[in-house]
């Protein structure tokens, strides 16, 4: 396979690579959202303002990541956080049932290769062995495999061969482990909203001239380029989504909305990308991926399929848009013939009422013009004028004009 290759079997798996993992068994997401809840209410009782901020804001994200990561399958199950913060394996241990869980952080201001995180809450107290070296470096300080690993919100953090780190993930794998990983996602909804709103369209962009700032992203990735590194570096991605982690769905929907006007999945569309992968070869597909490392190559290797979706993108655009014109031409036509009866029934119910209006006159013009009409003008007029004893002369009067009646009939 080339890389070629691989950026056409990566965008055809897009739809297709499961959103949640198929096999072991997982927690809810209310017990997730439980889990978290309890911890940040631990955090505010005894922490810090910092930690206690920090899993707030990415409560959401932390539940949904806890969701992908298995329950331990064996009494001695082993799980390495990468980039701890110490929760996460505190979970892992309490929750999911690992034996032995490890971390690695970066602390450049302590010089030791080993530090031990203590972490209690609920009743139970873990000593983290966590250590503590660049991620960067060619090679790691451990010597075993893990069950499982989480690299939750790291990558897009390293400065130096980012592919060179993933490789080192791989080695702290054996062939039925598992790999749980997120990533900001650069193109989401999130960066979209930016990008209207005039701010650069990037996940973290802030400007800090000593590069020593933290948090800071070195490379911010997309759900290809994502895969496409996962991939080069031996691993194949078994449960793929991107999560709204820091937003409701629903109050950002105007958003999804404009992106399907351009042809944006509303499921790649999230601002996190959250990965479950398994590790398939114990070599690197690619070392060095075109999309990572080389703009020459990219736009010989990579660039051209992507062409490929904007030009697909632009097409089912034209589609939409053209059908978009045609079904509003077609509701102006339906309104517009509707519009059209209803004048014509007005015009038909005017000319009813012209045609009453003249028979009526005629009607008025017969019975004024007619010698009864002459004669008995005086009669009303008296009635006009004396309406009471118009009324007695017509109920004395009334018995003898049915009976003439009645007589004349028979």
């Amino acid at each position: 396979m080339d890389q070629q290759e691989l950026i056409r079997e990566v965008i055809s798996d897009l739809k297709s690579t499961p959103d949640t993992p198929k096999e072991g068994r997982y927690l809810s997401i209310a017990e997730a959202e439980n889990i978290l809840d309890t911890t940040i209410e631990h955090v505010r009782r005894t922490g810090s303002a910092t930690e206690f901020l920090y899993l707030t804001a990415h409560r959401r994200r932390l539940s949904l990541s806890l969701t992908m990561i298995p329950y331990a399958e064996s009494p001695d199950a082993s799980c390495l956080d990468i980039g701890c913060y110490g929760y996460m394996a505190f979970w892992a241990w309490h929750y999911l049932g690992y034996a032995r869980v490890e971390g690695i952080e970066m602390r450049p201001d302590i010089d030791q290769p080993i530090l031990t995180r203590s972490i209690e809450m609920e009743g139970r107290r873990l000593e983290l062995k966590s250590y503590n070296f660049n991620i960067t470096q060619a090679q790691w300080p451990l010597d075993a495999t893990f069950d499982t690993v989480l690299f939750f919100e790291t990558l897009e953090h390293v400065d130096q061969d980012p592919s060179g780190v993933l490789l080192n993930v791989t080695r702290c794998m054996h062939r039925d482990s598992i790999l749980v990983t997120s990533v900001p996602n650069s193109a989401s909804y999130k960066t979209l909203r930016e990008f209207i709103a005039g701010a650069p369209p990037w996940v973290y962009w802030f400007f800090h001239p000593d590069l020593g700032h933290e948090p800071r992203h070195s490379f911010e990735y997309t759900p290809i380029f994502f895969k496409m590194a996962l991939r080069s570096a031996g691993l194949t991605d078994v449960a793929f989504r991107t999560i709204c982690a820091f937003a409701e769905p629903e109050h950002v929907t105007d958003i999804f909305e404009v992106g399907a006007m351009l042809s944006i999945d509303a499921s790649l569309f999230g601002d996190t990308i959250l990965v479950q992968a398994r590790k398939t070869s114990d070599e690197p597909l690619f070392r060095y991926p075109d999309c990572l490392y080389s703009s020459d190559r990219y736009y010989r290797t990579t660039n051209p399929a992507i062409e490929e979706r904007l030009t697909q993108a632009r097409s089912t655009y034209a589609r939409k848009r053209d059908a978009a014109v045609q079904e509003a031409r077609d509701q102006g036509q339906a309104q517009l013939q509707i519009e059209r009866e209803r004048l014509a029934q007005c015009e038909a119910e005017k000319l009813e009422a012209q045609r009453q209006a003249a028979h009526v006159t005629t009607l008025y013009q017969a019975v004024t013009g007619s010698a009864y009409w002459r004669v008995s003008g005086p009669i009303r007029r008296f009635g006009t004028r004396h309406p009471g004893l118009a009324n007695g002369v017509r109920a004395i009067l009334s018995p003898l004009v049915r009976v003439l009646r009645g007589s004349r009939g028979s």
